[in-house]
C-alpha cells in the first residue's frame, strides 16, 4: 500500500478485504491511497493527508519595518526534511527561509509597514499552517519635529518629523495636526516624514498624528501652535459717540474662514464682527460707553489676543450749539439745558463748567443734550467747558452766556444815603472813609470787582480799596483826595456799571495867614484841606 507516490513503511495482509499500512514521513494533504497486489494496483478513492503546519511561537515579537532581522518560527508538521517550504508575514515572504527541523524553520523578515499582531504564515509543499497574534512590525516612534515656532493660519508650510520606523516605502500615509488633515503627506525615509500643513484657525495646541492605516494611529506628546492674531493697521481711529460705524482692521492670521473672532475697542465689544480674510475682519463700532477717550482695539480668535498697541480710537469731541437759557441770577441754581452732539450713549462722570466754575450738578440727557445748574458768578459773553471723561472742549457760544448785568439801587457813606457822596470826616490816613453801594447782582467775589472814580474826564484817577463784595452790596474805602464832582464806575467780571452819585471832597478851610518879610515874598497860610 502507498500514499499517493510514497510507499507504506510496511504492509500487513489481514484478509481477503482488508490491509494495515503504516504510514511514512510525508507532508502532503489530500494523497490518494493504492493498493497493489502482485504487480496489479488498484485506486481505493479515499483521500489521504498529513498534518498541516502548525505554528507555535516566533523567537522575535516585533521587527524593525526595514526587514533584515532573523527569524526563528517554532511549531510542528514542518517536514522530515527540506521539503519546499515557505514562510511568508502579512503578504510579504521570509527572505532566505531554511528548514531546520520538523519544529522549526528559520528566514530572514521581509520589510513592512508598522502593525501588530500581524499574521505569519508557513507553505511546506502546499499544505499551511498560520498564526496569529505572534508577530509584529515596530509602530512609529516620532521623537523631533522641524517647524517655525507659530504656524501660520493660511498653511502651505511644510515640517519634517524625524524618528523611527516609518516603513521603506510610502503607503498610506496620513499625518495631521490635531483633526486637520496636512494638505499633502511625504514619506522621505524609514526615519522621516513631511506634512504640507493646511490652513487652520489660531488654536492653542495642535498635536501631531500620525497613521498608515485606521488602525496603526501614533499621536506625538508634542504640541505645534498657529500663530496668534495680529493687528498692525485700522481706520478709521476717530468715530462718533453713537457708534455703528464700520471699521476695517488689517494684520495677519485671524483664520482661514469666518471663526469666532471677536474686536473690542477698550472694554466695550463691537456691535458685530465679521471676518473677511486671513488678513481683515471689520466691526461694526460700539457707542461711547466709557470715561477713557483714548482706547486700544483687542482682537480675539478661539481665545487668542492680540492689542494694536501703536494705535489707539478716539470718539468725536463734543460739540456745543447752543444752550438756554442764556442767563443766569449771579446766585446761579438756574438749569441750563445745552444742546449739541458728542455728549456720549451714557453718564459717565459728564461735568459741565461756565467759564471755568463747575455747574452745582451737571445731568446727561442724550447724545445731544444735558442739563447743568449754573453756579454763582459774574459777566457776560462766557464760555461752556463740557468735560467728559477725559476729554475737554471749550467752545464760545454764538448766543454767549451771562450772568444778569449789575444794578444800583443806592450809595451810602459814613453819614447815610445820598445822591451825592460828601466825605465829612477823614484823616490823612488813606481809607478812612467806607463807601457802599447797595443793588442787586454784584456777584460774591471780590477778585472779579473793581471800582474806580475821578472826574469827568479822568474816571479812574482813584481806586476804592478794600473792596467787599456781597451780591446786593459793595463796600470799600476811598483814598485821600480833593475836588467835588468824582463819577464812580464799578467794573463786575468784565460788566461796566456807570454808578450814580458823586463824591465831593471837603472843601479847604483857612485858619491863619502869617506874612512874612517883605523883601522874602513869602506868605504862610494854615488849615485843612
Amino acid at each position: 500500500a502507498r500514499a499517493g507516490g510514497t510507499a507504506c513503511e510496511s504492509s500487513s495482509w489481514v484478509s481477503d478485504s482488508s490491509l494495515i499500512c503504516k504510514s511514512s514521513s510525508g507532508v502532503m494533504h489530500s494523497l490518494t491511497m493504492f493498493a497493489s497486489v502482485s504487480g496489479q494496483f488498484s485506486n481505493s478513492g479515499f483521500m489521504y493527508s498529513y498534518n498541516s503546519p502548525s505554528i507555535s511561537s516566533v523567537s522575535h515579537v516585533a521587527v524593525p519595518c526595514t526587514g533584515g532581522s532573523l527569524i526563528s518560527l517554532f511549531g510542528s508538521s514542518f517536514g522530515t526534511f527540506s521539503y519546499s517550504s515557505s514562510v511568508r508575514v502579512g503578504s510579504t515572504s521570509v527572505e532566505s527561509t531554511v528548514w531546520v527541523s520538523d519544529s522549526s524553520i528559520v528566514g530572514i523578515s521581509p520589510a513592512g509597514i508598522p502593525s501588530v499582531n500581524t499574521t505569519a504564515v508557513v507553505s511546506v509543499s502546499g499544505s499551511k499552517g498560520s498564526a496569529s497574534s505572534l508577530f509584529s512590525y515596530f509602530l512609529p516612534s516620532i521623537s523631533v519635529v522641524s517647524s517655525v515656532l507659530d504656524l501660520p493660519t493660511t498653511g502651505g508650510v511644510s515640517i519634517t518629523l524625524y524618528g523611527l520606523h516609518f516603513a521603506t516605502n510610502d503607503y498610506s500615509l496620513n499625518l495631521r495636526l490635531g483633526s486637520t488633515s496636512c494638505e499633502s503627506s511625504q514619506w522621505v525615509s524609514d526615519s522621516s516624514v513631511a506634512c504640507r500643513i493646511s490652513s487652520s484657525l489660531p488654536m492653542v495646541q495642535e498635536k501631531i498624528v500620525f497613521s498608515i492605516s485606521p488602525k496603526h494611529v501614533v499621536q506625538h506628546n508634542q504640541t505645534l501652535a498657529y500663530s496668534p492674531p495680529l493687528l498692525t493697521l485700522a481706520h478709521p481711529l476717530n468715530l462718533p459717540t453713537t457708534g455703528s460705524t464700520v471699521i476695517s482692521l488689517y494684520g495677519a492670521h485671524f483664520g482661514s474662514y469666518s471663526s469666532s473672532a471677536t474686536v473690542r475697542l477698550g472694554l466695550t465689544t463691537c456691535e458685530a464682527t465679521a471676518w473677511t480674510a486671513d488678513s481683515s475682519i471689520i466691526c461694526l463700532s460700539p457707542g461711547r460707553s466709557t470715561q477713557s477717550n483714548h482706547m486700544q482695539a483687542i482682537i480675539s480668535v478661539f481665545d487668542r489676543l492680540h492689542t494694536l498697541s501703536n494705535r489707539t480710537w478716539s470718539f468725536d469731541e463734543p460739540i456745543l450749539v447752543f444752550q438756554n437759557p442764556g442767563n443766569s441770577p449771579t446766585t446761579g441754581s438756574v438749569s441750563v439745558t445745552v444742546s449739541g452732539l458728542g455728549f456720549g450713549t451714557q453718564d459717565h462722570s459728564l461735568v459741565v463748567a461756565i467759564s471755568g466754575s463747575s455747574c452745582e450738578s451737571s445731568k446727561w440727557i442724550s447724545d445731544s443734550a444735558m442739563v447743568c445748574k449754573s453756579p454763582r458768578g459774574v459777566s457776560h459773553k462766557l464760555s461752556i467747558l463740557s468735560s467728559f471723561g477725559s476729554q475737554n472742549n471749550a467752545v464760545p457760544l454764538s448766543s454767549s452766556f451771562s450772568y444778569d448785568i449789575p444794578v444800583q439801587n443806592s450809595v451810602m457813606s459814613q453819614v447815610g444815603n445820598s445822591s451825592t457822596v460828601r466825605v465829612v470826616a477823614r484823616s490823612t490816613s488813606a481809607g478812612s472813609a467806607v463807601l457802599e453801594f447797595l443793588g442787586q447782582n454784584f456777584g460774591h467775589s471780590a477778585s472779579l470787582v473793581s471800582l474806580m472814580y475821578g472826574r469827568n474826564h479822568d474816571r479812574n484817577e482813584f481806586i476804592c480799596s478794600h473792596i467787599l463784595v456781597d451780591d446786593g452790596t459793595v463796600r470799600c474805602n476811598i483814598t485821600d483826595g480833593i475836588g467835588t464832582g468824582h463819577q464812580f464806575i464799578l467794573a463786575v467780571g468784565g460788566q461796566i456799571l456807570f454808578l450814580s452819585g458823586a463824591l465831593d471832597y471837603p472843601p479847604p478851610i483857612v485858619f491863619s495867614t502869617s506874612l512874612g518879610m517883605r523883601n522874602a515874598g513869602s506868605t504862610l497860610i494854615q488849615g485843612v484841606d
